[in-house]
């Protein structure tokens, strides 16, 4: 069986050579099916899904169906995991009345190819790039397409029309470009606005092209709009509000929106984190994101309106402080990889959902260069990651191109011109674009089917006319990406494949290289780039473990980590290394002393004597540039890590053989005081290992974490807590009671069905002692009936809910009904 190689780039395939079929089949011949993928590891093995032939009977999975361009159709082929590369048949699964293709296809119908030859990669990106093409004008707007039907197959033409050829610097000087525009706004224009994401969009669209006979509609829209009625005050929604009355005032001095301004920016001014986030919606007054906790994407796009907001002339103080914690909380990223979903560590790809393309245009608007440089390069070299993102692909391919514009026009260009094809096949024969999804997706991966994106679209296209701050009005042209940088930081996202990173399969053409390409590639500023290369470097026999260590004198940033990520993937081989490492856990660069940790954990066991009593030194230091403990996060990471979450795996993780008590004890109570539910969710790891004796000095900060839940990681919270009263409980300690009742009063909902049974059986295992808390039981019984549920203060699924009250009603009666205290209570040690 002839095999194709999985990955999305082709130069990637060709890399290894495994494009056999396709190589050595002449043009007409109708290439051998492929079924299989090579290199498909154990995970691999687990997402695939077989390949059916649509022409021998074989059935598509329930997987989504693609929008295939202008030719109104919709079809089926075959995906796995954000890509269709094995994709050689299309299936028609509608085709719309009066389209290019009505009267030439039928549902049922399966397309074979495109442009007079079958289909010899990917199906679904050649059918983007033979739209491409056909709508040059030297192609007559003709597609043409290979169509099986009932065993036969035949060529057809469908007449989409001449659309026109892409500039080099499109959008910038494009005329397809701007037709494109034009008709996509005219598709708004006959639909109308809406209120939702997609409906301030599709209006911030209107506004982005100036054009004067669209300022009614939008004027009409924002004057009607109401946050408070319209939104649930949804984050996600009236961040998106708050952006489009913005620009819109800005745009038109309107003063008649100005009082919803100014009430959305006071609202999530003051309904803002500790941390300096938002999540689902605003945190609760104890400054705690209610829900799961922060979520970066929110969080960007209302720190976007925000900065809008003081354009329009909002000046409060709380507004200015709000910013700055948010330029704090993100600024805390730049140099070590994309922003996280939430409150965590630096992510190992250049963007997700869009997060580094929103935190170009925060910058940018907040004037922090340095910061804006970054982010400007780490979304310009994820051209090949736009279709991955959490929830699915919308908020990346929104952000993207108005990230990457920040870049220049070069960069900008160089961007789109390999997602071409991926708008092409977007946009349909009315000139609208709708959500296409990521290939192979469902459920929580595919939130937003049949969302609109022709406004996303039409902010891309309208990039050249900067009318909008978010479509680079004001923009500093000294800010572009050339020559050199440029080619470098195209460079860094070549080749990418998720199949790779994900562990799907183990082939990556980077292993041809040689190891002194690789040492190139290592001093990148891209931390991507850096992982790839340094596991690329620990797959060859070569001992590099010497040249490694060498550059572990260079003063350059760059190339320091780029040894130190090279000496953490080569695990126990780098023993020898111990002494240099260990010394940078000093270093002044706190990412440099973490990333040395994480090098020193893989090492494992050997570096455990040196390393752990420098950790327990740094882990009580106080850094005068660290508003957010990220120096208590990074050491409790390196002592107890799990190997996820961005964790290695802790030095003294399953263990305290030879630890000195003191210095453990100093660095607990330190990190417990960090505002970070996962740090202090670590700390619960080791509290478990002490003993009795080792615990007596630690109670009162045992007993603070309990009844103080960190502001920020709040999806760790529960672990701590839990460990503290599991503690309190086990050695028979009375004050046990009163701080029991505090966390009940206070626990998070997630997870809370399980949670409230683990609670009342403890408190129930005090006997009559528990009767004395009862009172105030009962009142927080009575708030969660009134506030859990759907539709409620604290928006909860109706099951989990009934659940929760149960859980808690059965502890109440086996409270009231117990009889006689145990024996052995006694008091906490002064």
């Amino acid at each position: 069986m002839q095999r194709s190689f999985p990955v999305s780039c082709q130069i990637l395939a060709l890399a290894v050579g495994v494009i056999v079929s396709n190589s050595q089949a002449s043009a007409g011949d109708r290439p051998e099916f492929l079924t299989e993928i090579p290199g498909l590891t154990a995970k691999g093995e687990r997402a695939f899904t077989p390949v059916p032939d649509l022409t021998k009977g074989g059935k598509p999975d329930d997987k989504h169906d693609w929008t295939l361009g202008p030719t109104g159709l919709r079809g089926w082929m075959w995906a796995m995991r954000l890509q269709t590369t094995l994709a050689r048949q299309i299936l028609v699964t509608k085709v719309d009345k009066g389209s290019p293709a009505d009267g030439k296809l039928e549902v049922g119908d399966v397309i074979l190819g495109v442009g007079g030859d079958y289909f010899r990669d990917d199906a679904r990106k050649a059918f983007g790039r033979a739209i491409t093409e056909a709508e040059k004008e030297e192609n007559g707007g003709i597609l043409k397409l290979k169509r099986w039907r009932a065993g036969k197959v035949e060529d057809v033409e469908l007449e989409i029309g001449v659309m026109g050829t892409y500039s080099e610097l499109s959008p910038f000087d494009c005329p397809k470009s701007a037709r494109i525009l034009d008709e996509a706004c005219q598709a708004i224009a006959r639909r109308g606005l809406e209120k939702n994401i997609p409906g301030y969009v599709n209006a911030l669209a209107l506004l982005s092209t100036g054009d004067p006979q669209y300022l009614p509609m939008v004027r009409d829209f924002c004057r009607s709009l109401e946050p408070l009625e319209d939104t649930k005050m949804s984050s996600w929604t009236v961040g998106y509000m708050n952006i489009l009355l913005s620009e819109y005032y800005l745009l038109t001095g309107d003063e008649e929106v100005l009082p919803e301004i100014r009430e959305m920016a006071l609202y999530f001014a003051k309904g803002q984190s500790f941390a300096g986030t938002w999540g689902h919606t605003n945190a609760g007054p104890n400054g705690i994101c209610i829900g799961y906790g922060a979520m970066s994407q929110p969080s960007l796009s209302v720190g976007v309106s925000l900065l809008l907001n003081q354009k329009c002339g909002i000046d409060d103080p709380v507004l200015a402080e709000a910013i700055g914690k948010t330029d704090i909380f993100f600024s805390t990223h730049v140099d070590k990889g994309s922003i996280p979903y939430g409150d965590g560590i630096p992510d190992k790809v250049h963007d997700s959902n869009g997060r580094s393309s929103l935190a170009v245009i925060f910058f940018d608007l907040l004037d922090r260069p340095k910061s804006y440089d970054y982010w400007a390069r780490m979304t310009v070299a994820s051209y090949l990651q736009r279709e991955e993102g959490h929830t699915g692909n919308y908020w990346g391919m929104l952000w993207g191109p108005l990230g990457a514009m920040r870049a220049g026009p070069e960069a900008t260009a160089a961007f789109l011109r390999e997602m071409h094809w991926f708008y092409d096949l977007e946009r349909r024969w009315d000139g609208s674009f709708m959500y296409q999804g990521g290939a192979g997706m469902s459920g929580a991966e595919h939130t937003t089917p049949g969302w609109d994106t022709t406004g996303a679209r039409v902010l891309m296209y309208a990039m050249n006319l900067r009318k909008l701050h978010v479509t680079g009005k004001g923009q500093k042209e000294m800010n572009a990406l050339t020559g050199e940088r440029l080619a470098k930081t195209l460079e860094a996202g070549a080749d990418y494949s998720i199949w790779l990173r994900e562990g799907k399969v183990d082939i990556d053409p980077w292993d041809e290289l040689s190891v002194e390409q690789l040492f190139r590639k290592l001093g990148t500023w891209s931390t991507p780039q850096r992982i790839r290369a340094a596991d690329a470097l620990a797959r060859k026999e070569q001992d590099v473990i010497p040249q490694l260590m060498e550059l572990l004198h260079s003063k350059d940033r760059e190339t320091l980590l780029g040894a130190i990520y090279g000496l953490e993937s080569q695990g126990a081989k780098a023993e020898p290394a111990i002494d240099m490492l260990v010394a940078l856990l000093r270093h002044d660069d706190l990412w440099i002393r973490f990333r040395a940790g994480c090098a020193l954990c893989a090492i494992g066991q050997p570096a455990r004597e040196k390393a752990v009593p420098v950790i327990l030194d740094l882990a009580v230091r106080d850094e005068p540039d660290d508003p957010r403990d990220m120096n208590q996060r990074y050491m409790s990471f390196l002592l107890w890590g799990g190997g996820v979450n961005g964790e290695p795996i802790g030095l003294i993780r399953s263990d305290l053989e030879g630890v000195d008590e003191a210095k453990l004890a100093a660095a607990i109570k330190r990190i417990l005081r960090c505002p970070h539910g996962q740090v202090r969710m670590l700390v619960s790891k080791c509290l478990k290992l002490m003993d009795e004796e080792q615990l007596n000095d630690l109670w009162p900060d045992i007993v603070w974490a309990v009844r103080n839940p960190a502001p920020s990681g709040v999806m760790f919270n529960a672990d701590i807590r839990e460990t503290g009263v599991e503690l309190l409980a086990k050695h028979r300690y009375r004050e046990g009671v009163e701080v029991l009742a505090d966390y009940i009063k206070t626990m998070k909902e997630h997870g809370s069905g399980k949670r409230i049974v683990l609670l009342m059986d403890l408190l129930a295992g005090y006997g009559e002692e528990a009767k004395a808390v009862l009172p105030e039981l009962r009142e927080a019984r009575e708030y969660y009936a009134e506030n859990f549920g759907p539709g409620k203060t604290i928006e909860f699924p109706q099951f989990a809910a009934e659940r929760f009250l149960k859980g808690f009603d059965e502890g109440l009666k086996a409270i009231e009904e117990s009889e006689g205290s145990p024996q052995d209570l006694r008091d906490l040690p002064k």
